[in-house]
């Protein structure tokens, strides 16, 4: 269900994503429910990043402590971003349900989850700074070998990426499609905005991948320096894909949309077998 990620928006504003590595224990299995939920935990893409990018690196048991450590006290300090996000994937969603787009909620929302994040900020820096220093100089090395391939392997936000997984699990029609294709290419400045973006992104790790490997860090200059900015241009770009597609589709589509994307947030929600 990630694939439904309403906008990269995890919750690092340096775009640095890892966090099975260091998960929770999953919980014991329960019985199986009469209709199948569809639901994704939520990520705080800082973790997601050092999980990944750590996953490369061999650490004792005394650091894996440590960083366990590290780990529930940044999931903690994300508690409110991760709040807000559910709250702007409710709101998107019950817009898609309705088939018309609450800008003024939903802007309001994004403004809310772009100042918590930048909050957050100096939290995930010294988060990062405790991982360098934790880590043994060979290990940064490794870490930063894996943070290069990670950036490299950025998504780009455009409506392109996100259309071709509406278009697949909504089941486009063809008529559907010739309509909304080309509308999709109308907004020339969301698609150069979602390039630059990920380029930026891409190249925060890599500088911070440079960093990592000298004896001393200090991680805020990695950081995205207008994460609040970052977080409304995302939302609204997600508003403008909208705009081009929700008037093409029928009842049945907008209701498995509105479920994914509350599925994606991390909210339980019951689908008929036919529909997953």
């Amino acid at each position: 269900m990630t694939r439904w990620s309403l906008f990269f928006l995890a919750g690092c504003g340096g775009g640095i994503a890892v966090e099975g590595k260091f998960d929770r224990p999953p919980p014991p299995p329960e019985p199986p429910p009469s209709k199948p939920l569809h639901a994704s935990p939520q990520k705080v893409a800082l973790l997601d990043m050092i999980g990944d990018a750590i996953s490369e690196v061999a650490l004792t048991p005394d650091q894996e402590k440590h960083l366990y450590a590290v780990v529930e006290d940044v999931r903690a300090k994300h508690k409110n971003v991760l709040s807000l996000r559910t709250t702007l994937a409710i709101d998107i969603a019950t817009s898609v349900e309705n088939g018309q787009i609450d800008e003024k909620q939903i802007f309001v929302d994004a403004e809310q989850l772009g100042k918590e994040r930048a909050l957050v900020e100096n939290d995930d820096a010294h988060a990062i700074e405790e991982l360098h220093d934790t880590l043994t100089p060979e290990q940064r090395t490794s870490f930063a070998r894996a943070l290069r391939t990670a950036a490299d392997r950025v998504k780009l936000d455009d409506f392109k990426t996100r259309y071709g997984t509406w278009r697949n699990d909504l089941r486009i029609t063809q008529h559907q499609d010739a309509v909304i294709e080309p509308r999709l290419h109308e907004d020339a400045r969301s698609a150069r905005e979602a390039v630059d973006e990920r380029a930026a992104r891409q190249r925060r790790m890599k500088e911070l991948a440079d960093a990592f490997e000298k004896p001393q860090l200090v991680a805020a200059p990695f950081l995205d320096p207008e994460v609040q900015m970052t977080t409304e241009h995302r939302v609204h770009r997600l508003v403008r894909f909208l705009e081009a597609v929700l008037p093409q589709l029928d009842a049945n589509q907008r209701d498995k949309a509105a479920s994914f994307i509350r599925a994606d947030a991390g909210i339980s929600v019951r689908m008929d077998p036919d529909e997953d």
